[in-house]
């Protein structure tokens, strides 16, 4: 069988295990399975809120971080953000505020140019 195969049948393993409340067991095949490897990212938030159940915010905080590597969303900054301050880590929460808040502008430029943009082909 092949190795993507496998991660799928493993993730599905898993989303049953957490579905029957069986967290243990569902966490044990979790820290086999490399994050990169989960195709799903319903699965890996899953997986960040039954860490967070079982209080290893660490991981938790290393499954956003690899979410936010993927989706490179400001969503998923705010939400790391969010449980770094929690974790009480100011330094890495400044940082992650900073990427915030560059990761902000770069969206509200990006609109005003679409609108300039908009605007000029009208007046052709």
């Amino acid at each position: 069988m092949s190795r993507k195969r496998e991660n799928v049948r493993q993730c599905k393993a898993i989303r049953q295990l957490i579905d029957d409340n069986k967290y243990t067991k569902a966490l044990e095949l979790i820290d086999a399975i490399p994050l990169e490897e989960v195709g799903s990212l319903d699965d890996l938030y899953r997986y960040a809120e039954l860490y967070e159940k079982a209080e290893r915010m660490d991981k938790k905080k290393e499954i956003f971080y690899h979410i936010y590597h993927r989706t490179h969303s400001r969503y998923m900054l705010n939400r790391l953000l969010r449980l770094t301050i929690r974790m009480g880590d100011m330094e890495e929460a400044r940082e992650l505020y900073f990427a915030y808040e560059v990761a902000g502008a770069i969206l509200l430029n990006s609109v005003i140019f679409w609108q300039k943009q908009r605007e000029s082909r009208r007046s052709v």
